[in-house]
């Protein structure tokens, strides 16, 4: 910067000599006016600008120094209004204005002669040494526009093929590093990783169990297959067989759970699944046959009552992703199953705090949407649910295990079989719902007594009620005289919390029946003697 160009040009067009002489009276110079004033003064005199010999308050002023030579200083206030400052958006158009100071506010105020500011493409005075110029084909209208278009230098990129463009439509790519414009259509987005490569990069690859593009290093081999796989577990699946173990073998499963966090009530919970399957692919169901490792399961048994049964890992109730990703890449889920088959469900708190009667007041909706599994010799067994004998029963509908350990665990006998992964992810999310209530009754929160319902017919939700038939209405009705509050309530609750999980499991016309039985149920599990039209609706399940 040519300081005495800057420095003419600010005395010849800006300061006004006579009104600022006459307005720092007793003063003839400025620098003297100033150094009286000392650091924080109530109200300046204007030196430069429009606004030169008036006294403003100093909020409103600018302090700013130039630096003739260097053994000289001076400072001057300004007008904070005749400053331009960066990324600081002041005037329409694009002329550099004569009449104004032209200031870039860094750490040493230094200042700037206008045919050295530049007006940006976002509409900012800057100086032009801190600009780069824009590629025009991206930023002009016209195509062959000849006029430099500038924005700051650190808002803007290099991009692989040598254009400037703004940070903010660029993309960086792992794979070459390097910036892209966004419109490009050569990148893909690998979500896995958060970032973008270039398919054609040689450390770029696809991983199989992704389908994504990823960086090599992010990548593990399978030696078996020959291909690349984002996830490690999912490649010792590939690389790694077992065996089909005897009965009850006693593997322990891998624990793939989070950290406790005391604000979220799922991760104080965890959950495990039996899945029955009737054989293997080539129909093989003996013991010490090969089997091929998936991340899901932790080890396969033989199994009495079906063929043989996958012991799968524990989740904790939050780790939901996972769980999700290890189901797609287990394809074992999806083995044929036979009438035999069920698919037990096990889960427990993780700091030993859940009891029997804590699961006990909400299992009329389980109840109800397995009610045939209750006649089934392998869960009939204490149907009423007593918490004293649920340790009694191998073959009960609800299990209480591992109470002479310490590491209690709960055994839901009554779902039926797992037909595939979809299945399992269902009944995950389900028992997500079925522990949120049940969490309640551990802290003593009856918050759900209280919760109110906007039924067009009482005690049914309206989005159970969209079916064009009045079936199930009437019997809902007279039910709810019969049963009491809680137990009415508690379901209700209950029933809208899985309302995603009842949509996907049930056709629109099952809904109000599921509901019906729910409500029987319940009240069959909380009342020493149901009424006649409780009893009337479960005994063919439960003295079967």
């Amino acid at each position: 910067m040519n300081e005495k160009q800057l420095r003419d040009y600010l005395f010849s067009d800006h300061y006004k000599t006579w009104p600022v002489q006459e307005a720092i009276k007793p003063h003839t110079d400025y620098q003297q006016y100033v150094a009286k004033l000392g650091y924080s003064p109530d109200k300046v005199v204007v030196a430069f600008g429009s606004a030169s010999g008036k006294t403003i308050p100093r909020s409103e002023a600018q302090y700013i120094r130039l630096k003739p030579n260097s053994h000289n200083t001076e400072y001057y206030y300004v007008h904070k209004l005749d400053v331009f400052q960066i990324n600081t958006a002041r005037l329409e158009g694009h002329g550099v204005p004569s009449d104004y100071l032209l200031c870039c506010y860094t750490d040493d105020y230094r200042l700037y002669h206008p045919e050295d500011m530049v007006l940006t493409y976002d509409s900012n005075w800057l100086p032009k040494n801190i600009c780069n110029i824009l590629e025009p084909s991206y930023y002009a209208d016209d195509p062959d526009h000849d006029d430099p278009i500038y924005v700051y230098s650190g808002n803007s990129v290099e991009t692989h093929a040598g254009e400037i463009i703004c940070s903010n439509d660029a993309i960086y790519c792992e794979s070459d590093s390097s910036y892209y414009h966004v419109d490009n259509d050569e990148l893909m987005y690998c979500d896995a990783r958060d970032y973008w490569v270039h398919p054609e990069d040689d450390n770029v690859i696809v991983c199989i169990d992704i389908d994504q593009y990823c960086l090599r290093d992010d990548a593990y081999y399978c030696d078996l297959s020959g291909e690349y796989y984002h996830y490690e577990n999912n490649v010792a699946s590939r690389d790694h067989t077992q065996t089909i173990q005897d009965y009850h073998c006693g593997v322990q499963p891998e624990f793939k759970t989070l950290e406790i966090d005391k604000n979220v009530v799922l991760s104080k919970y965890t959950i495990g699944f039996e899945v029955e399957k009737d054989c293997l692919r080539d129909g093989n169901a003996d013991c010490g046959s090969l089997i091929e490792q998936q991340p899901l399961f932790s080890h396969w048994e033989t199994d009495s009552s079906c063929g043989i049964e996958g012991i799968t890992n524990v989740y904790s109730l939050d780790n939901y992703n996972q769980f999700i990703n290890d189901v797609r890449a287990s394809d074992y889920t999806n083995l044929e199953t036979n009438g035999r088959c069920g698919g037990h469900i096990n889960f427990a708190h993780r700091e030993n705090k859940l009891q029997y009667w804590h699961i006990r007041p909400w299992l009329g909706l389980i109840f109800s949407m397995w009610k045939k599994r209750l006649t089934n010799q392998y869960s009939s067994c204490n149907k009423k649910l007593n918490p004293y004998r649920g340790t009694d029963y191998h073959y009960g509908a609800l299990v209480e295990k591992g109470r002479m350990r310490s590491n209690v665990r709960f055994e839901l006998r009554l779902p039926n079989k797992v037909k595939d992964g979809d299945t399992l992810i269902r009944r995950f999310c389900l028992i997500r719902h079925l522990i949120q209530c049940v969490d309640l009754y551990i802290n003593e929160d009856f918050s759900w007594m209280s919760v109110k319902y906007d039924d067009k017919i009482d005690g049914i939700p309206d989005w159970a009620n969209r079916y064009e038939t009045i079936a199930y209405n009437s019997d809902i009705e007279a039910l709810l005289k019969v049963i009491s509050p809680q137990s009415r309530q508690r379901t209700r609750f209950f029933f809208d919390k899985a309302k995603s999980i009842i949509m996907q499991g049930y056709s629109t016309e099952e809904y109000k029946r599921v509901l019906l039985y729910a409500y029987a149920f319940q009240s069959y599990i909380d009342e020493e003697s149901p009424s006649s039209l409780v009893n009337d609706l479960t005994n063919p399940y439960i003295n079967s």
